[in-house]
């Protein structure tokens, strides 16, 4: 899209303003927005729609609730500064018999965690809940002696808080949102890899509303027959109704829409208007404001792909082709 890059909460990620939420937050009541973002005179979020390990799902609300949150402000969403932390079972940890015992010390970025040959222990004031020690003990050493606290209910209310605290750094208005509803994925783009859709494409979705266009979303998702060789057939979740990603997901994925409606960010009820697909001649020359054979001529004029070939040498004709006419170049 020709648009630059800018990393909106500079490179340590404190360059921010802190947004009070004037009471309106059910979680939050102050949240950090990065101030590249805060500073803009409008704000338009362009999400992928699909699944979350976390929060449910990712789209509007998410993008701009942990994406226009600055690095501390992200630590504030998921608890960190109202006092949630990892949850510790010491008596699993081998201490350093564990394989992983010195990246488990070294992970973590406030030196509050130390291995001896008796077990694990940790600094519980100092840690900012950034997770990484509860991924890697899980994921990495499978010991599970630390793991992560993620309370779907209170996280997604966070982000919605956080979202309302970005739009609140704009005039009513000055806010539209854009979810590609296509290749609706269980989990979410940051992962390392991809997985089969669970539900193709459903379209884009565009509203003034964050919350209406999540919400249209989830439902033409579960109005949507699911795609076999998914997570939807792995989790019985095919059928048009079915609610797919709090089937695969084992909860109700819409706290961020509770939320949203909760702190007055928006609505639940919504109205689909369909957009007609512009196919005249001036929509595509719009996209496209070349015709792509004028190069091809330009090259083929000094040296044609199929000069002094024969070409009949090379097939035989579609059968129903009566009088076939080779090319002669």
């Amino acid at each position: 899209m020709d648009c630059p890059v800018i990393i909106a909460d500079g490179w340590l990620g404190t360059d921010d303003v802190i947004v009070d939420l004037e009471g309106r937050g059910t979680h939050l009541t102050k949240q950090f927005v990065s101030r590249a973002i805060a500073d803009a005179d409008a704000l338009l979020s362009v999400a992928h729609f699909k699944g979350h390990p976390a929060g449910g799902y990712g789209g509007s609300l998410k993008n701009i609730g942990v994406g226009g949150a600055s690095k501390r402000g992200k630590m504030n969403l998921h608890g960190a500064l109202a006092g949630d932390k990892p949850v510790i079972n010491a008596d699993l940890c081998p201490g350093r018999k564990c394989d992983w015992w010195q990246t488990c010390q070294d992970c973590c970025p406030e030196g509050a965690i130390e291995i001896s040959e008796q077990g694990l222990k940790i600094d519980q004031e100092a840690c900012v809940y950034c997770f990484s020690c509860a991924n890697l003990c899980v994921n990495m050493a499978g010991i599970n002696a630390i793991q992560r606290f993620d309370h779907l209910p209170a996280l997604g209310r966070r982000i919605a808080d956080s979202a309302l605290a970005t739009m609140m750094t704009k005039e009513e208005g000055k806010c539209f949102f854009m979810n590609y509803a296509i290749d609706i994925t269980p989990s979410c783009d940051c992962y390392g890899w991809t997985d089969t859709p669970i539900v193709n494409g459903l379209g884009i979705l565009a509203s003034l509303d964050p919350v209406a266009v999540d919400k249209a979303c989830i439902e033409l998702m579960n109005q949507a027959p699911g795609l076999i060789n998914s997570e939807a057939e792995d989790y019985n979740a095919l059928s048009p109704g079915a609610k797919k990603l709090n089937i695969i997901k084992g909860k109700d994925v819409e706290a961020q829409v509770y939320g949203g409606v909760e702190n007055g960010m928006g609505t639940t009820d919504y109205e689909i208007e369909e957009v007609p697909l512009d196919r005249s001649q001036a929509a595509i020359a719009k996209f496209y404001p070349e015709v792509r054979a004028k190069k091809l001529k330009l090259m083929y004029a000094s040296n044609h792909p199929l000069s002094g070939l024969d070409t009949a040498s090379f097939g035989k004709v579609t059968e129903g082709v009566e009088h076939p006419r080779h090319p002669k170049k």
